[in-house]
């Protein structure tokens, strides 16, 4: 077994698909002030935990996360995520 990254068109699929979901069937938020941030950004409320956002919220979203970030651990370590960063984790059981 060896591992293949996602072609573009996968990763256009993907997005496509995320999007879909997000604009018309919507995310449940269970912190009330996450849900009034996102309703502010320009997701549209479906009830007090759940909110329909739309393709351009996602895609100023996109635009304007940094191209990596780090996920740190309690003892001072970090993971670089993004760019040419590629890491795998072995599977529990």
């Amino acid at each position: 077994m060896y591992w293949e990254s996602a072609s573009q068109e996968d990763l256009r699929r993907i997005h496509e698909g995320a999007c879909q979901v997000l604009e018309e069937v919507g995310m449940r938020m269970k912190d009330r002030e996450t849900v009034d941030i996102r309703v502010g950004a320009g997701a549209k409320r479906v009830d007090d935990e759940t909110v329909k956002i739309p393709r351009t919220l996602v895609e100023r979203a996109i635009q304007s996360a940094p191209p990596t970030f780090r996920v740190c651990d309690r003892r001072g370590g970090f993971l670089e995520i993004g760019d040419a960063h590629h890491h795998t984790y072995p599977a529990l059981s």
